[in-house]
């Protein structure tokens, strides 16, 4: 696949050719509300989320788990005076995300995938889709990917982004120690009775479901989990983005 050049929140991004992400078909990377534009309702409000965070914590580090092409990382490394750490086991979004990285000298990425333990995955490739994941298979396209726990490396984290299709519950098994400290996990996910939000739950984090609705049912497609001692300052977020808090 091609990787080209665009804009994105006021700097150079790039980005694999044909495969939208998270930019709009129709409004593309354009400038806007504030200087980035991020399609999808889960992933708008984790920037929005994110950049609010951050201009009370400006000193917060960010993991990005399941970065693609660091469109997050890039959003806070550049707003944030701490780390960003970025993990990404598939090769091609690999190749980007380290091009993208090389504008923020806070920024390190990993080619590893995160989960409970240490092992070697398949990572499938959705035909006609695009997407990847470990519960895809089998399918005839595959790459195997390093699997390592999260816990391992010992960082300080402050804010997490996961998007892992499907493997979140491992991923937050193998970061028990590094969830001491976290404050607030921006998690997509997509079904209400994933054992990850029990896990969550049992840790005391307060759950902000984000509830889509279509054709009268509701869809989840992601939650805030944050510390509560966060919840004033999460409110204080939410008003001036217009969410009604639960």
């Amino acid at each position: 696949m091609k990787m080209i050049e665009i804009e994105f929140d006021g700097h150079k991004f790039y980005r694999l050719l044909g495969e939208m992400g998270q930019f709009d078909e129709e409004e593309g990377a354009d400038i806007k509300n504030g200087g980035y534009y991020i399609a999808g309702k889960s992933e708008k409000m984790f920037a929005d989320v994110m950049v609010g965070m951050l201009k009370l914590h400006p000193e917060w580090n960010f993991a990005d788990v399941g970065a693609n092409w660091g469109i997050y990382s890039s959003l806070v490394a550049k707003r944030t005076e701490g780390q960003v750490w970025s993990f990404e086991p598939q090769p091609d979004n690999f190749k980007v995300l380290k091009k993208n990285a090389e504008l923020f000298e806070n920024m390190k990425c990993f080619q590893k995938g995160l989960g409970a333990d240490n092992r070697i995955e398949k990572l499938y490739t959705r035909i006609g889709h695009g997407g990847y994941s470990m519960f895809f298979g089998p399918q005839k396209e595959y790459v195997e990917i390093e699997i390592i726990p999260l816990d391992s490396l010992k960082l300080d984290i402050n804010m997490m982004k996961m998007d892992v299709e499907g493997y979140g519950n491992y991923v937050l098994q193998g970061a028990k120690q590094t969830l001491e400290n976290l404050s607030l996990l921006l998690y997509e996910i997509h079904r209400f009775e994933d054992p990850s939000l029990d896990f969550l739950q049992d840790k005391e984090f307060r759950i902000f479901p984000i509830v889509r609705k279509t054709e009268g049912i509701d869809y989840i497609d992601g939650i805030l989990a944050f510390d509560p001692k966060l919840e004033g300052e999460m409110r204080g977020i939410f008003r001036q983005m217009g969410v009604k808090s639960r």
